[in-house]
């Protein structure tokens, strides 16, 4: 049996890249709700026999978004990196 992909999910269409707020890119529930998810990823990871894809995926896109916020000069990287 063929492992089938999930089709991509839209999550943000270009009136919400045209609309969004320089200064508030997203509302607090999803920062909080993302978040929360990315935790559970690295919890599982540290703590589960055999870790999901899933949580693999939420701790690969933490780190992602860490260097682009770091890359973009959003952030700084305490190391000096």
């Amino acid at each position: 049996m063929k492992n089938r992909r999930r089709k991509p999910q839209v999550r943000y269409t270009l009136m919400h890249e045209i609309s969004a707020s320089p200064t508030e890119p997203l509302p607090q529930e999803w920062r909080t709700s993302q978040l929360t998810k990315m935790w559970q990823g690295l919890h599982e990871l540290e703590t589960a026999q055999e870790p999901t894809t899933d949580a693999w995926r939420l701790c690969s896109d933490a780190v992602n978004l860490m260097e682009t916020l770091v890359t973009e000069g959003v952030l700084e990287d305490a190391g000096g990196h």
